[in-house]
């Protein structure tokens, strides 16, 4: 029989889980404490099907592995000339559990925690009141169940699974995660301050009501019988190429509905129809069609059988990417795929990869082009760590706008008097 090594960590240092390109299964995604000999802040992925719950420790999970078989670390190190590299370590689990085990006194005090009272907190405390009365932060609704806060702009509370996401400061997950990460606290710290705040909360607050949302079907918007509005709002004003934008009104990617909106259509491997974003042409507003599948995102075959594929973080970037290289006699010898914003960009790449032939049997080289801002610099960073599972995607480059995004890199060519 097989000896197995059984190493037991915190709930907070399993990150996040990825999907693996040859199936259905996850691989977690395990950060180990700084305070680990050897292996401090080091990052290991290993599949779901190696990972239970400890039946002792209702905060903690435990890691199975095989003592015979070698176990593959990395660790993020920024060199002297800003390059940022994934240097691997290799070591045996027997080796790694010595090490994890001179954290044992710091993982004994976590059992101590009350687990009725951690539950009674995961489950009552309110994130978007606790962002609020403890941080201040404002919020305005963006939909039945989302709130964006006015101060951060890629800060969203999800109210139906009372759930944090910000962007950029690479938060995902409950208040607990949220208080860990901005404040750089433990996880007992954590409970700890959350205990307090739900403790001084009157009577009728201290039970969390999640909202009943009826999720609604998605339906495409009425199409109007003109195009002319949102063709000169795509082509004069946005400077997207005329002929691209023809062919893909032609094949029903992009239309005007009855308000004048410009209407991009989401489709999934099989051609079919599963969301819809829409972009005003008279204002700033934007957003999906409710009951949209908008990790679909916007992929678009401009070269079949391309060995590159370009991701952006809107669908307006992706056609302007082809526009610019069309203008600039630049080969267009790649495909792209729009995503719906910089937080959706991993998911939409993967569900694209692992759906499409057209591009799990062609690419080698996948091109991140974000915007030029925080996001985008997050997006790059999670980027990396995501395609790592994708083993025989043999280079992946990033390419940045010279301006915000790639429709102002467009339009500022048209300012400088560039005929397109």
């Amino acid at each position: 029989m097989k000896e197995i090594i059984k190493i037991s960590l915190p709930n907070a240092r399993f990150r996040s889980k990825h999907k693996q390109a040859n199936g259905n299964k996850f691989s977690h995604r395990v950060v180990f404490p700084a305070n680990v000999p050897k292996f401090g802040s080091h990052i290991l992925f290993i599949s779901q099907d190696f990972v239970k719950p400890d039946p002792d420790n209702p905060n903690q999970s435990i890691m199975y592995f095989y003592a015979e078989n070698n176990v593959e670390l990395s660790k993020r190190v920024i060199l002297s000339d800003g390059e940022v590299v994934y240097p691997k370590v290799t070591t045996t689990p027997a080796e790694l559990k010595e090490a994890v085990s001179k954290k044992i006194p710091q993982m004994e005090k976590d059992k101590k925690l009350d687990e009725e009272t951690v539950k009674t907190l995961k489950e009552n405390v309110s994130a978007l009141e606790y962002l609020k009365d403890v941080y201040g932060f404002t919020f305005q609704s963006t939909g039945r169940k989302y709130y964006k806060c006015e101060q951060h702009d890629s800060l969203v509370v999800d109210v139906q699974k009372n759930a944090i996401y910000w962007n950029s400061q690479g938060v995902k997950g409950t208040v607990v995660d949220f208080i860990m990460k901005v404040g750089c606290k433990s996880f007992m710290k954590a409970m700890e301050d959350l205990d307090k705040y739900y403790s001084a909360l009157p009577q009728d607050k201290k039970t969390l009501i999640i909202p009943s949302i009826e999720e609604k079907e998605f339906s495409l918007p009425d199409k109007a019988s003109s195009f002319s509005r949102v063709k000169n709002y795509l082509c004069r004003e946005r400077g997207l190429d005329e002929l691209l934008v023809n062919k893909l009104h032609e094949d029903g990617r992009i239309y005007q509905d009855i308000r004048a909106n410009c209407v991009f259509t989401m489709q999934d491997s099989l051609q079919n129809t599963v969301g819809a974003f829409i972009r005003s042409t008279y204002s700033n507003f934007r957003g999906d069609v409710a009951g949209s599948k908008k990790t679909h995102g916007f992929f678009y075959e401009s070269c079949p059988g391309a060995k590159k594929l370009v991701i952006t973080e809107s669908f307006i970037d992706a056609l302007s990417y082809i526009t610019l290289k069309l203008h600039n006699h630049e080969p267009i010898d790649f495909n792209v795929l729009g995503s719906d914003s910089a937080s959706t960009i991993n998911e939409t790449f993967r569900i694209n990869y692992l759906t499409r032939p057209e591009i799990h049997k062609n690419i080698d080289t996948v091109i991140l082009a974000p915007d030029n801002d925080h996001a985008g610099t997050k997006a790059i960073e999670s980027f990396k760590e995501f395609i790592k599972p994708f083993h025989h995607i043999d280079n992946v480059q990033f390419d940045i706008p010279n301006t915000k995004d790639w429709n102002q890199d467009l339009q500022a060519e048209k300012e400088v008097g560039i005929s397109l």
